[in-house]
């Protein structure tokens, strides 16, 4: 797999907000939508107070909270994340509208575009059905003997934040 670059989430709720962070965080450019101004800018002030609280605790520096803020981006046009290596889903549970969404990214994004979700209740591959792309899931066996295979590019995935690794500074 190539090294992802531009992250894209859909949604900036609590868990939306909370993948942009730590996509941010790690040194990923990372452009969030939703559906209005209004919404972007109460998680972009939840982001900003979430990573004041880190600072204040000496987890982070002041030089990379401003670092991480400035890698994100905020908008309300889907297209806007055309450029991304992987989109992440952080949206209502309501698969006509994550269809519609993965749909109109489909038509939109490159073929090496990894779309991932942070669905809790929906299918992976109800959602794949929505795009030309394979699903794919990383298994999450306590087994270290039993590793999962790396999905195709064109995958379709489920994801956390806690997935993200940290991007490598070159």
């Amino acid at each position: 797999m190539t090294d992802t670059g531009r992250v894209g989430v859909l949604g900036c709720g609590l868990m939306g907000s909370g993948i942009a962070q730590v996509a941010a965080a790690a040194g990923y450019e990372t452009i969030v939508r939703d559906v209005s101004q209004e919404i972007w800018e109460r998680a972009r002030g939840g982001i900003e107070k979430s990573l004041a609280k880190l600072v204040e605790k000496g987890k982070l520096s002041a030089t990379d909270r401003d670092a991480a803020l400035k890698r994100l981006a905020f908008t309300t046009t889907t297209g806007d994340l055309k450029g991304c290596d992987i989109i992440i889903e952080a949206v209502t549970e309501d698969l006509a509208l994550k269809n519609a969404l993965w749909s109109e990214l489909d038509r939109l994004c490159g073929p090496r575009t990894i779309f991932a979700s942070n669905t809790s209740s929906l299918t992976i591959a109800a959602m794949a059905a929505a795009t030309g792309r394979a699903p794919a899931s990383r298994s999450r066996s306590p087994s270290s003997s039993r590793r999962a295979s790396s999905p195709p590019p064109t995958a379709t995935r489920r994801c956390s934040a806690s997935t993200i690794p940290r991007r490598s500074r070159t």
